[in-house]
């Protein structure tokens, strides 16, 4: 788990989000992208360094997948979490190398 990262930190992992053995997710405030909703986490699906823009997939169906820039979606990870009063962090998942 990642919590606490400045924005340089972030963007250093945020780049790692191409990379075949790694997966991402996000907790972050759904209210801030979507309009509604509490403390969610969606996976990253991947980045558009180029574009400073990382693909966001939202588990509910309802909420299409958006672009969202790499300073906005740090943003919305962190901010603190009332029901634990922690910051908001990135899950980062590793998948064996086959």
């Amino acid at each position: 788990m990642l919590r606490c990262l400045t924005l340089d930190q972030f963007r250093v992992e945020v780049l790692q989000l191409n990379d075949a053995h790694r997966r991402y997710i996000a907790n972050f405030p759904r209210g801030a992208l979507f309009g509604r909703g509490h403390g969610h986490f969606s996976p990253l699906l991947g980045d558009l360094a180029d574009y400073d823009l990382a693909p966001v997939r939202d588990v509910n169906a309802t909420y299409r997948p958006l672009l969202v820039p790499t300073e906005r979606r740090w943003e919305d990870v962190n901010t603190v979490d009332d029901a634990t009063s922690k910051k908001r962090s990135l899950i980062i998942l590793f998948l064996s190398k086959q």
